[in-house]
């Protein structure tokens, strides 16, 4: 998890390949459904173009492992021209692992805009 969170912090989205397989099974939001990598890559991609983030932009302020399962709290400033300071998103995700790469993840984000307190 560790790798992930550096990847999200360095904006190099193509270094996910090493850590998912392909496809992934990814449960909300919306229906249960398999993700390609390469869809999951390039959303990842443009979410991390965002110049004008502060700083890092992401943060994982709490993983938890146990078995093949991690949970990762997250969030990150993403910008919204129609506010005077950016909009925060933050959530939580299960991930499942085999053989060393995540095979599932489970995702919930917080309502737009309130991040962690």
């Amino acid at each position: 998890m560790a790798r992930y969170v550096e990847i999200r912090q360095t904006r190099e989205a193509e270094g996910l390949r090493e850590l998912f397989i392909d496809p992934m099974v990814v449960h909300g939001p919306g229906p249960t459904r398999e993700e390609r990598l390469d869809e999951f890559i390039s959303r990842v991609a443009t979410e991390l173009e965002l110049d004008t983030l502060p700083g890092p932009g992401v943060q994982a302020p709490d993983c938890i492992v146990a078995g093949n399962k991690a949970l990762l709290r997250w969030n990150y400033w993403h910008p919204n021209p129609t506010l005077t300071r950016p909009s925060p998103l933050a959530g939580l995700t299960l991930y499942a692992f085999q053989s060393g790469k995540i095979v599932e993840r489970w995702q919930a984000g917080l309502p737009p805009g309130t991040g962690w307190e």
